[in-house]
Protein backbone atom coordinates (compact mmCIF):
# COMPACT_ATOMS: atom_id res chain seq x y z
CA UNK A 1 0.00 0.00 0.00
CA UNK A 2 2.65 2.38 1.02
CA UNK A 3 4.34 1.43 -2.31
CA UNK A 4 1.53 2.27 -4.43
CA UNK A 5 1.42 6.02 -2.71
CA UNK A 6 4.91 6.18 -3.47
CA UNK A 7 4.78 5.50 -6.87
CA UNK A 8 1.50 7.77 -6.93
CA UNK A 9 3.70 10.84 -5.39
CA UNK A 10 6.62 10.09 -7.74
CA UNK A 11 4.32 10.24 -10.94
CA UNK A 12 2.30 13.58 -9.59
CA UNK A 13 5.82 15.06 -9.00
CA UNK A 14 6.74 14.12 -12.66
CA UNK A 15 4.02 15.60 -14.15
CA UNK A 16 3.82 18.72 -12.22
CA UNK A 17 7.47 19.08 -12.94
CA UNK A 18 6.78 18.70 -16.70
CA UNK A 19 3.89 20.83 -16.37
CA UNK A 20 5.88 23.41 -14.53
CA UNK A 21 8.62 23.47 -17.50
CA UNK A 22 6.44 23.44 -20.11
CA UNK A 23 4.30 26.15 -22.19
CA UNK A 24 1.85 26.68 -24.96
CA UNK A 25 3.86 26.43 -27.87
CA UNK A 26 2.58 27.79 -31.63
CA UNK A 27 3.11 24.51 -33.50
CA UNK A 28 4.56 25.11 -37.43
CA UNK A 29 1.22 23.74 -38.31
CA UNK A 30 -0.45 27.08 -36.38
CA UNK A 31 -1.58 24.74 -33.80
CA UNK A 32 -1.14 26.11 -29.99
CA UNK A 33 -0.43 23.27 -27.37
CA UNK A 34 1.04 22.97 -23.95
CA UNK A 35 4.46 21.71 -24.29
CA UNK A 36 8.11 22.10 -24.02
CA UNK A 37 10.25 22.79 -27.20
CA UNK A 38 13.69 20.49 -27.33
CA UNK A 39 15.15 21.55 -30.60
CA UNK A 40 14.66 24.31 -33.07
CA UNK A 41 16.50 26.05 -35.23
CA UNK A 42 18.73 29.80 -35.15
CA UNK A 43 15.82 31.57 -36.49
CA UNK A 44 13.69 29.71 -34.06
CA UNK A 45 11.76 27.70 -36.32
CA UNK A 46 10.83 24.82 -34.11
CA UNK A 47 11.76 20.84 -34.98
CA UNK A 48 11.70 19.45 -31.76
CA UNK A 49 8.38 19.63 -28.80
CA UNK A 50 7.69 17.41 -26.21
CA UNK A 51 4.08 17.19 -25.30
CA UNK A 52 2.82 17.49 -21.54
CA UNK A 53 -0.17 14.84 -22.21
CA UNK A 54 -1.99 13.15 -24.87
CA UNK A 55 -2.83 16.01 -27.46
CA UNK A 56 -4.78 16.34 -30.67
CA UNK A 57 -2.42 17.17 -33.20
CA UNK A 58 -3.09 17.99 -37.21
CA UNK A 59 -0.71 14.92 -39.29
CA UNK A 60 -0.95 14.54 -42.81
CA UNK A 61 -2.94 11.36 -41.96
CA UNK A 62 -5.58 13.73 -40.51
CA UNK A 63 -6.02 15.09 -37.10
CA UNK A 64 -5.28 12.14 -33.84
CA UNK A 65 -4.36 12.26 -30.40
CA UNK A 66 -0.88 12.18 -29.82
CA UNK A 67 1.34 11.47 -27.09
CA UNK A 68 5.56 11.74 -26.44
CA UNK A 69 7.75 13.71 -28.90
CA UNK A 70 6.76 15.57 -32.33
CA UNK A 71 9.46 16.13 -35.02
CA UNK A 72 9.20 18.52 -37.35
CA UNK A 73 11.33 18.92 -40.71
CA UNK A 74 12.57 22.60 -40.91
CA UNK A 75 9.75 23.16 -44.06
CA UNK A 76 7.58 23.02 -40.99
CA UNK A 77 5.86 19.69 -42.47
CA UNK A 78 5.48 16.78 -39.65
CA UNK A 79 8.24 14.50 -39.70
CA UNK A 80 7.17 11.95 -37.19
CA UNK A 81 4.61 11.59 -33.96
CA UNK A 82 3.34 8.44 -31.80
CA UNK A 83 -0.28 7.92 -31.66
CA UNK A 84 -2.28 7.49 -27.92
CA UNK A 85 -2.62 4.28 -29.29
CA UNK A 86 -2.27 1.78 -31.81
CA UNK A 87 -4.83 3.44 -34.57
CA UNK A 88 -6.03 2.19 -37.91
CA UNK A 89 -4.79 4.24 -40.69
CA UNK A 90 -5.06 3.48 -44.31
CA UNK A 91 -1.64 3.25 -46.41
CA UNK A 92 -1.91 2.52 -49.95
CA UNK A 93 -4.01 -0.63 -49.94
CA UNK A 94 -3.45 -1.74 -46.55
CA UNK A 95 -5.34 -0.31 -43.93
CA UNK A 96 -3.47 -0.93 -40.65
CA UNK A 97 -3.17 -0.68 -36.79
CA UNK A 98 -0.01 1.95 -36.26
CA UNK A 99 1.40 3.48 -33.51
CA UNK A 100 3.62 5.88 -34.73
CA UNK A 101 4.14 7.14 -38.10
CA UNK A 102 7.10 9.38 -40.34
CA UNK A 103 6.21 11.07 -42.89
CA UNK A 104 8.56 13.04 -45.71
CA UNK A 105 8.64 16.44 -46.69
CA UNK A 106 5.92 15.81 -49.04
CA UNK A 107 3.45 14.28 -46.13
CA UNK A 108 3.49 10.88 -47.57
CA UNK A 109 4.02 8.09 -44.67
CA UNK A 110 7.70 6.72 -45.55
CA UNK A 111 7.80 4.25 -42.28
CA UNK A 112 4.85 2.78 -39.89
CA UNK A 113 5.25 0.87 -36.46
CA UNK A 114 3.17 -2.07 -35.64
CA UNK A 115 2.88 -3.45 -32.01
CA UNK A 116 1.58 -6.76 -33.24
CA UNK A 117 1.60 -9.16 -36.17
CA UNK A 118 -0.59 -7.88 -38.98
CA UNK A 119 -2.16 -9.12 -42.43
CA UNK A 120 -0.39 -6.84 -45.19
CA UNK A 121 -1.48 -7.26 -48.85
CA UNK A 122 1.11 -7.26 -51.60
CA UNK A 123 0.97 -7.93 -54.91
CA UNK A 124 2.33 -11.03 -54.08
CA UNK A 125 -0.40 -12.60 -52.01
CA UNK A 126 -0.88 -11.53 -48.05
CA UNK A 127 1.31 -11.97 -45.41
CA UNK A 128 2.01 -11.36 -42.41
CA UNK A 129 4.49 -8.64 -40.40
CA UNK A 130 5.86 -8.93 -37.58
CA UNK A 131 4.82 -7.37 -34.70
CA UNK A 132 6.76 -4.43 -32.66
CA UNK A 133 8.77 -3.64 -36.29
CA UNK A 134 8.51 -1.10 -38.61
CA UNK A 135 7.08 -1.04 -42.04
CA UNK A 136 8.95 1.02 -44.71
CA UNK A 137 6.66 2.59 -47.82
CA UNK A 138 6.73 4.45 -51.41
CA UNK A 139 5.81 7.85 -51.37
CA UNK A 140 2.95 6.31 -54.14
CA UNK A 141 2.11 4.00 -50.78
CA UNK A 142 3.80 0.94 -51.98
CA UNK A 143 5.30 -0.98 -49.41
CA UNK A 144 9.17 -0.93 -49.47
CA UNK A 145 9.73 -3.91 -46.91
CA UNK A 146 8.74 -5.59 -43.77
CA UNK A 147 9.73 -8.49 -41.59
CA UNK A 148 7.84 -11.40 -41.76
CA UNK A 149 6.67 -12.77 -39.02
CA UNK A 150 6.32 -16.11 -39.72
CA UNK A 151 7.24 -18.76 -42.74
CA UNK A 152 4.90 -17.30 -45.25
CA UNK A 153 4.05 -18.61 -49.27
CA UNK A 154 3.72 -15.75 -52.40
CA UNK A 155 3.29 -16.36 -55.89
CA UNK A 156 5.45 -15.05 -58.09
CA UNK A 157 5.07 -15.39 -61.99
CA UNK A 158 2.87 -18.13 -61.22
CA UNK A 159 5.33 -19.76 -59.29
CA UNK A 160 4.66 -20.76 -55.51
CA UNK A 161 7.30 -19.54 -53.29
CA UNK A 162 8.00 -19.43 -49.77
CA UNK A 163 10.03 -17.46 -47.58
CA UNK A 164 12.03 -17.47 -44.17
CA UNK A 165 9.82 -16.22 -41.20
CA UNK A 166 12.02 -13.49 -39.35
CA UNK A 167 13.27 -12.20 -43.13
CA UNK A 168 12.73 -9.65 -44.53
CA UNK A 169 10.73 -8.80 -48.08
CA UNK A 170 11.30 -5.77 -50.20
CA UNK A 171 9.41 -4.28 -53.38
CA UNK A 172 10.63 -1.80 -55.73
CA UNK A 173 8.27 1.39 -56.18
CA UNK A 174 6.62 -0.30 -58.86
CA UNK A 175 5.66 -2.46 -56.37
CA UNK A 176 7.67 -5.31 -58.21
CA UNK A 177 9.27 -7.81 -55.54
CA UNK A 178 13.28 -7.01 -54.92
CA UNK A 179 14.41 -9.17 -52.24
CA UNK A 180 13.33 -12.47 -50.70
CA UNK A 181 15.29 -15.11 -48.36
CA UNK A 182 14.24 -19.02 -50.15
CA UNK A 183 13.07 -21.15 -47.07
CA UNK A 184 12.91 -23.87 -50.30
CA UNK A 185 13.73 -24.21 -53.97
CA UNK A 186 11.69 -22.30 -56.66
CA UNK A 187 11.71 -21.64 -60.43
CA UNK A 188 12.51 -17.57 -61.09
CA UNK A 189 12.87 -15.56 -63.94
CA UNK A 190 16.82 -14.53 -63.89
CA UNK A 191 18.85 -13.48 -66.81
CA UNK A 192 19.67 -17.02 -67.78
CA UNK A 193 15.67 -17.48 -68.04
CA UNK A 194 13.44 -19.37 -65.78
CA UNK A 195 15.54 -21.23 -63.29
CA UNK A 196 15.58 -23.20 -60.21
CA UNK A 197 17.36 -21.44 -57.67
CA UNK A 198 18.17 -23.26 -54.22
CA UNK A 199 16.69 -23.24 -51.17
CA UNK A 200 18.07 -21.41 -48.41
CA UNK A 201 19.67 -18.48 -50.67
CA UNK A 202 18.81 -14.61 -50.93
CA UNK A 203 17.33 -13.37 -54.03
CA UNK A 204 17.75 -9.76 -55.48
CA UNK A 205 15.77 -9.24 -58.54
CA UNK A 206 15.36 -5.78 -60.62
CA UNK A 207 12.16 -3.66 -61.31
CA UNK A 208 11.12 -5.67 -64.00
CA UNK A 209 10.86 -9.29 -61.63
CA UNK A 210 14.18 -10.47 -63.37
CA UNK A 211 16.54 -11.96 -60.79
CA UNK A 212 20.43 -10.86 -60.68
CA UNK A 213 21.75 -12.11 -57.65
CA UNK A 214 21.12 -15.54 -56.86
CA UNK A 215 22.45 -18.84 -55.68
CA UNK A 216 21.27 -21.77 -58.49
CA UNK A 217 22.19 -25.01 -56.69
CA UNK A 218 23.68 -26.45 -59.88
CA UNK A 219 26.57 -25.91 -62.85
CA UNK A 220 25.91 -23.40 -65.42
CA UNK A 221 27.47 -22.55 -68.17
CA UNK A 222 27.73 -19.39 -70.03
CA UNK A 223 30.31 -17.13 -72.50
CA UNK A 224 32.12 -14.49 -70.30
CA UNK A 225 34.91 -12.73 -72.66
CA UNK A 226 35.30 -15.21 -75.00
CA UNK A 227 35.77 -18.04 -72.27
CA UNK A 228 33.34 -20.34 -71.36
CA UNK A 229 32.49 -19.80 -67.75
CA UNK A 230 31.35 -22.74 -65.61
CA UNK A 231 29.19 -20.82 -63.17
CA UNK A 232 29.17 -22.72 -59.38
CA UNK A 233 25.71 -22.13 -58.68
CA UNK A 234 26.03 -22.91 -55.03
CA UNK A 235 27.85 -19.73 -54.43
CA UNK A 236 26.00 -16.54 -55.00
CA UNK A 237 26.05 -15.25 -58.67
CA UNK A 238 25.85 -11.25 -58.99
CA UNK A 239 24.95 -9.76 -62.19
CA UNK A 240 25.64 -6.27 -63.46
CA UNK A 241 23.49 -3.92 -65.30
CA UNK A 242 24.37 -5.50 -68.36
CA UNK A 243 23.32 -8.96 -67.15
CA UNK A 244 26.75 -10.03 -67.19
CA UNK A 245 28.03 -11.74 -64.31
CA UNK A 246 29.77 -9.55 -62.35
CA UNK A 247 30.58 -11.62 -58.95
CA UNK A 248 30.84 -15.44 -59.30
CA UNK A 249 32.69 -18.77 -58.55
CA UNK A 250 33.67 -20.98 -61.51
CA UNK A 251 35.71 -24.01 -62.23
CA UNK A 252 38.25 -23.65 -65.09
CA UNK A 253 42.06 -24.37 -65.58
CA UNK A 254 42.70 -22.38 -68.49
CA UNK A 255 41.45 -18.99 -69.83
CA UNK A 256 42.45 -16.11 -71.73
CA UNK A 257 42.24 -12.21 -70.31
CA UNK A 258 43.20 -9.42 -72.76
CA UNK A 259 46.86 -10.33 -73.34
CA UNK A 260 47.25 -13.14 -70.50
CA UNK A 261 46.94 -16.30 -71.31
CA UNK A 262 46.81 -18.46 -67.79
CA UNK A 263 46.83 -22.32 -67.08
CA UNK A 264 46.35 -24.06 -63.75
CA UNK A 265 49.15 -26.35 -63.18
CA UNK A 266 46.46 -29.22 -61.65
CA UNK A 267 44.84 -32.36 -62.85
CA UNK A 268 41.16 -31.12 -62.49
CA UNK A 269 39.41 -27.84 -62.74
CA UNK A 270 39.83 -25.22 -59.50
CA UNK A 271 37.34 -23.30 -58.10
CA UNK A 272 38.40 -19.01 -58.31
CA UNK A 273 36.00 -16.89 -56.89
CA UNK A 274 35.70 -13.99 -59.58
CA UNK A 275 35.01 -9.86 -59.74
CA UNK A 276 34.36 -8.60 -63.50
CA UNK A 277 34.64 -4.90 -64.61
CA UNK A 278 30.67 -3.81 -66.24
CA UNK A 279 32.23 -5.39 -69.50
CA UNK A 280 32.63 -8.73 -67.66
CA UNK A 281 35.89 -8.96 -67.96
CA UNK A 282 37.95 -10.17 -65.09
CA UNK A 283 39.18 -7.91 -62.52
CA UNK A 284 40.41 -10.21 -59.60
CA UNK A 285 40.30 -13.44 -58.63
CA UNK A 286 41.21 -15.42 -55.78
CA UNK A 287 41.73 -19.45 -55.46
CA UNK A 288 39.07 -20.96 -52.90
CA UNK A 289 39.85 -22.82 -49.86
CA UNK A 290 42.55 -20.69 -49.49
CA UNK A 291 45.14 -22.77 -51.52
CA UNK A 292 48.41 -21.70 -53.06
CA UNK A 293 48.03 -22.06 -56.92
CA UNK A 294 50.52 -23.28 -59.55
CA UNK A 295 49.98 -21.54 -62.71
CA UNK A 296 51.41 -21.12 -66.35
CA UNK A 297 51.31 -17.64 -67.11
CA UNK A 298 51.96 -16.40 -70.51
CA UNK A 299 52.35 -13.05 -71.70
CA UNK A 300 52.93 -12.30 -75.78
CA UNK A 301 54.97 -15.46 -75.71
CA UNK A 302 57.20 -14.95 -73.14
CA UNK A 303 55.91 -17.73 -70.14
CA UNK A 304 56.55 -17.94 -66.48
CA UNK A 305 55.55 -20.04 -63.63
CA UNK A 306 54.44 -19.21 -60.36
CA UNK A 307 52.62 -20.18 -57.47
CA UNK A 308 50.12 -17.56 -56.67
CA UNK A 309 46.85 -17.23 -54.00
CA UNK A 310 44.87 -14.18 -56.63
CA UNK A 311 45.78 -11.83 -59.13
CA UNK A 312 44.22 -8.55 -60.21
CA UNK A 313 44.08 -6.94 -63.89
CA UNK A 314 44.22 -3.72 -64.32
CA UNK A 315 40.96 -2.33 -66.34
CA UNK A 316 43.25 -1.24 -69.61
CA UNK A 317 44.18 -5.59 -69.52
CA UNK A 318 47.91 -4.54 -69.67
CA UNK A 319 49.12 -5.16 -66.18
CA UNK A 320 48.00 -8.46 -64.16
CA UNK A 321 49.46 -8.34 -60.48
CA UNK A 322 49.43 -11.91 -58.70
CA UNK A 323 50.05 -11.98 -54.84
CA UNK A 324 51.11 -15.43 -52.73
CA UNK A 325 50.66 -15.38 -49.64
CA UNK A 326 53.49 -15.46 -47.10
CA UNK A 327 53.74 -18.27 -44.12
CA UNK A 328 54.14 -15.73 -41.69
CA UNK A 329 52.06 -12.37 -41.13
CA UNK A 330 50.41 -10.72 -43.67
CA UNK A 331 53.86 -10.05 -45.76
CA UNK A 332 53.03 -11.26 -49.57
CA UNK A 333 55.14 -11.23 -52.91
CA UNK A 334 54.00 -9.70 -55.18
CA UNK A 335 54.40 -9.89 -59.22
CA UNK A 336 53.79 -7.64 -61.84
CA UNK A 337 53.26 -8.66 -65.72
CA UNK A 338 53.29 -5.80 -67.83
CA UNK A 339 51.84 -6.44 -71.68
CA UNK A 340 52.77 -3.43 -73.58
CA UNK A 341 51.39 -3.22 -76.63
CA UNK A 342 54.38 -3.19 -78.46
CA UNK A 343 54.68 -6.73 -77.81
CA UNK A 344 57.92 -6.81 -74.65
CA UNK A 345 57.25 -8.07 -71.51
CA UNK A 346 58.10 -7.01 -68.10
CA UNK A 347 57.83 -8.47 -65.06
CA UNK A 348 58.85 -6.74 -61.13
CA UNK A 349 58.98 -8.69 -57.66
CA UNK A 350 58.12 -6.69 -54.52
CA UNK A 351 57.69 -7.75 -51.37
CA UNK A 352 54.91 -5.93 -49.50
CA UNK A 353 52.75 -5.84 -46.45
CA UNK A 354 49.72 -7.05 -48.22
CA UNK A 355 46.89 -7.95 -46.52
CA UNK A 356 45.43 -11.47 -46.56
CA UNK A 357 42.87 -10.91 -48.72
CA UNK A 358 40.84 -14.16 -49.37
CA UNK A 359 40.80 -15.15 -45.74
CA UNK A 360 39.38 -12.09 -45.13
CA UNK A 361 36.84 -12.69 -47.95
CA UNK A 362 35.62 -15.93 -46.94
CA UNK A 363 33.98 -14.05 -43.58
CA UNK A 364 33.13 -10.74 -45.35
CA UNK A 365 32.29 -11.85 -49.15
CA UNK A 366 29.19 -9.31 -49.70
CA UNK A 367 31.23 -6.75 -48.48
CA UNK A 368 34.72 -6.87 -49.60
CA UNK A 369 33.95 -8.46 -52.96
CA UNK A 370 32.64 -5.34 -54.30
CA UNK A 371 36.21 -3.37 -54.39
CA UNK A 372 39.48 -4.52 -56.16
CA UNK A 373 42.15 -5.21 -53.98
CA UNK A 374 44.15 -2.79 -55.44
CA UNK A 375 44.00 1.09 -57.12
CA UNK A 376 44.56 1.89 -60.06
CA UNK A 377 45.07 5.57 -61.96
CA UNK A 378 43.72 6.87 -65.08
CA UNK A 379 47.08 5.95 -66.97
CA UNK A 380 46.95 2.11 -65.39
CA UNK A 381 49.52 2.61 -63.15
CA UNK A 382 48.80 0.68 -59.45
CA UNK A 383 48.72 3.62 -57.05
CA UNK A 384 47.92 1.52 -53.62
CA UNK A 385 46.87 -2.08 -52.22
CA UNK A 386 44.79 -3.26 -48.92
CA UNK A 387 47.42 -3.32 -46.39
CA UNK A 388 44.77 -3.58 -43.22
CA UNK A 389 40.85 -3.50 -42.80
CA UNK A 390 39.28 -1.26 -39.96
CA UNK A 391 35.92 -1.37 -39.12
CA UNK A 392 35.00 -4.05 -42.09
CA UNK A 393 36.50 -1.80 -44.52
CA UNK A 394 39.65 -1.82 -46.18
CA UNK A 395 42.48 0.44 -45.62
CA UNK A 396 45.21 0.98 -48.55
CA UNK A 397 49.07 1.79 -48.81
CA UNK A 398 50.57 3.37 -51.36
CA UNK A 399 52.17 1.80 -53.84
CA UNK A 400 55.26 3.09 -55.83
CA UNK A 401 56.33 0.60 -59.10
Amino acid sequence: MRMKKLISLITITILSAAMLFSAEITLPTGEKIRGSIIKKTADGTILEVRLVHKTDVSTPLGIFPATGKLVYYPCGVLESFKFNEPTAVQIGKNKINISQAVFSEEGTVIKAEIKEDTPIETPYGTVTASQMQNIEFYGNGNIKSLLLSKQSQITIDSERVVAFSKSELKFHENGKIAYINLRSPAKLNTVFGKIKCKEKSEVFFDEQEIAYEFSLGTIYKCQIEGNEVILDGFAPIKMNANNVPRIFRTYKNEFRIGRFNLKLDANEDVSMLVRCYDDGSYAFVTFAGDCETRISLTVNDSSKKISVNGFFITPDKQKLCAWKKAENSQKSDLYIFNAAQDGTTGCKEYKERFYDYYQYLRKHYNEIFEQAPFKVNSDGAITSYVSAFKSSKPSYTDFVE
